[in-house]
């Protein structure tokens, strides 16, 4: 059986609404295909031939845009989160069935890398056999989490929006991964953070606890996401240019 991927795509994407207060963040187009189409087309380019999609806000437009995924070459299911146990942790322990105790590819929906950062993801499980943890170099991850390394690329520590100039690193979690069973298990039991949300950093952090080993993966040429119109509509400006 092949590996399957996991893409989050149920937010409201609330910062974008201003360029288009009814399309789902991961429509918003990228060049001629979709930031969600892109991230399915590298996906499928590393060998993955099966994908769930969370869908929530505005679910429908997403189901209709990109189908069975026959067109992209994968088979495309869809899961329906819970809004009322809203979070990256409680998207993905909703689709705990669909992955059916295996490891898998996953991304969040808003979140571009080089298609070759999957496939390198995917041999780093292989050889390690553990989680294997995406993360990208930025100047303060205090937007997003920051990840702590020893000199094997082992993460030592997740901390999520530290404080800005605080944090000692300057490795972010990327938004890809490798994740395994053994790490979805340590969602079950997540509570909500300060902000109301199940995080899926705390479900890292539980794991690193308990004594296992989560391997860091170096994102190599692009990370972009589009969670801002800035950000949007400097993607925008790479496809146009050819650098995506």
């Amino acid at each position: 059986m092949g590996l399957k991927a996991l893409i989050l795509a149920a937010g409201r994407g609330t910062r974008l609404q201003a360029v288009d207060p009814q399309l789902p963040k991961v429509l918003h187009k990228v060049g001629e295909t979709s930031c969600l189409e892109r991230i399915l087309l590298g996906m499928q380019a590393a060998g993955i031939t099966e994908a769930a999609v969370v869908i929530g806000f505005q679910g429908d437009l997403i189901r209709e845009a990109i189908g069975d995924g026959g067109h992209l070459g994968l088979r495309v299911q869809y899961v329906e989160q819970d809004l009322r146990r809203y979070g990256t942790g409680a998207a993905i322990w909703t689709a705990r069935s669909y992955l059916a105790g295996q490891s898998f590819l996953f991304s969040f929906g808003d979140i571009l890398v080089h298609p070759e950062n999957y496939r390198a993801l995917r041999e780093t499980h292989q050889a390690e056999g553990t989680p294997v943890l995406g993360v990208n170099w930025v100047e303060d991850p205090a937007a997003g989490a920051a990840v702590y390394l020893d000199d094997q690329d082992c993460i030592e520590q997740i901390v999520e929006k530290p404080e800005p100039g605080t944090a000692n690193t300057h490795w972010n979690s990327s938004g890809v991964a490798l994740l395994t069973d053994g790490l979805v298990r340590h969602l079950e039991h997540l509570q909500p953070s300060a902000r109301g949300e199940y995080e899926l950093t705390h479900g890292y952090q539980a794991y690193l606890r308990s004594g296992k080993t989560m391997k860091a993966h170096r994102i190599t040429g692009y990370w972009q996401d589009i969670g801002r119109p800035e950000d949007l509509a400097r993607v925008q400006t790479m496809a146009a240019k050819g650098e995506l």
